[in-house]
């Protein structure tokens, strides 16, 4: 294992001590979200990071100028099974965001912003499969 830590890693012990404050703080409130990678590659998809090459496979837009990045809003919503529970969960919906002008500005439907990508959609998804529901019980970041 190499001691060199990725662009904006954190060590094991940051991410423990965070984590067991957050939960600690919030212990009602969803610990993480699990994230489908199928759900990234849409939303990169969607952004024009990744484009399909002659033969129908994605590969990344090295011709892609604009500075692009990814908005996380937590959310409330109904759950899956909201016909049987009755509950609302939290939720977390990421959408595109380019910077103009130094502004990260959210590519979504209904913005006061000129796009700066074509959408397929409204801009906007759903990323719901939260913790404690979807966690990892022996993951040193789920603390009790």
């Amino acid at each position: 294992m190499s001691n060199q830590l990725p662009t904006n890693g954190i060590t094991i012990d940051q991410a423990k001590k965070w984590t067991a404050t957050w939960q600690t703080e919030n212990p009602k409130i969803s610990k993480a979200f699990l994230i489908p990678t199928t759900d990234i590659i849409s939303l990169f998809k969607e952004l024009d990071i990744l484009v399909p090459d002659s033969h129908g496979n994605f590969i990344i837009n090295d011709n892609n100028s604009i500075d692009v990045a990814i908005r996380a809003y937590l959310a409330i919503g109904p759950s899956e099974e909201k016909e049987e529970s009755g509950q609302d969960e939290e939720k977390l919906v990421l959408v595109g965001a380019v910077a103009v002008n130094g502004e990260y500005q959210d590519q979504v439907e209904e913005t006061k912003n000129k796009l700066q990508v074509t959408l397929s959609g409204s801009g906007a998804f759903d990323f719901t499969k939260p913790c404690p529901k979807f966690c990892d019980p022996k993951s040193p970041l789920n603390h009790g």
